[in-house]
Formats: C-alpha cells, structure tokens, sequence
C-alpha cells in the first residue's frame, strides 16, 4: 500500500489542527464579558419582568434608566378594566416569586397549567405521572381564558400544558386573576 493515498488525509488533518490552535478570543478561559455590549440596546432587557423591590434587576451594566418594575407603571388614564397589551420579557416572573413578594397590581406569570377535579393551577414544575401533576410552587388560577386552547392536553379528566405558559393577572389571595388581553 502506497503512503501517497494518505497524504491528502494528512494534509487536511493537518490544516485544521493549525486552524484550531490558533484561535483566541471570547472563548479563552481568561476572557470576560465587556459589559459594554449592553449599553446600545434599544431597552432595558429586564424591562417589565421584575417584582417591585427585587434588588437583582437593577443591576444591569450599562443601564441607563432603571427597570420598570411591576407596580411602578405610571397611570396613563386607562380603564382599568379595559384589559392589558404589550410583552412579556423573558416569560415573567417565577410563581414562588409572586407568592413571597405578594405584587400590586397586573404581573406576568410563568408555569405549567394543569386543571384537575381539584382546581386549575398555574404550577412551577409537572412531576411525570400520567396524568401529570403539580409540583414545586402552586397558585390557583381564576380561568384559562388567555391560555391558547391548542398549547393544552387532556387524558383521564385532567388538562395541562407540557410547556411553560405566560399567564398576565393580579394576585388576589391566593388566586391568580387573569387580566383579559386587549388587542
């Protein structure tokens, strides 16, 4: 066998372990993020996903204005109950959050739905049963009308949804009011 059908292999193998060892840059071990990326973003990232006193959102580098935190919206003379639009960052906020930061006002919630003889709730975490079922932190919700009917599942008289959903609404209790999406 002649070492000549070898040498296009060689030379290829060759050229990408040269490629390889010399690159440098983000990837190394010592490079940092310059916070600097953040300072020509268009808003705020963390705009509308915090609950009023959550020291953690405030801490962005290079954020000029600070985040609007549930609760602080200014009042701009809208009916109250006209309902609520806009979006949602980074899917709201975590169930445990709201029920040890008791909010004031709309906030958006983030869970999995599951509505059984018991109730409906929005839940953290689904434990893999079938049917699934609650786990990790629970609150009550009052109706599922903004919930896409095509993101829920039914088997054995119960219904839930296997992704995350964004639930809008005002903690009254513990109740999760939905607040009706305006188009």
């Amino acid at each position: 066998m002649s070492i000549r059908r070898f040498i296009p292999l060689i030379a290829a193998v060759a050229l990408a372990a040269a490629a390889c060892g010399g690159q440098t840059g983000a990837l190394d071990g010592d490079a940092a993020l310059d916070p600097s990326v953040f300072d020509e973003l268009p808003i705020n990232p963390a705009a509308g996903a915090c609950l009023a006193g959550d020291e953690h959102c405030a801490d962005i580098p290079g954020s000029e204005t600070p985040p609007l935190l549930v609760g602080d919206e200014p009042d701009l003379g809208a009916d109250p109950g006209a309902g609520v639009s806009g979006f949602v960052l980074d899917g709201g906020v975590s169930i445990s959050d709201v029920l040890t930061e008791d909010p004031q006002g709309p906030v958006a919630v983030s869970g999995f739905v599951i509505q059984n003889a018991s109730g409906l709730y929005l839940c953290e975490a689904l434990a893999e049963s079938m049917p699934p079922q609650c786990g990790g932190a629970v609150i009550a919700l009052s109706d599922l009308s903004t919930v896409d009917p095509d993101e829920l599942k039914t088997a054995q008289a119960v219904t839930w949804s296997d992704q995350l959903v964004t639930v809008i609404g005002e903690v009254r209790g513990d109740t999760l009011v939905v607040t009706p999406l305006s188009s």
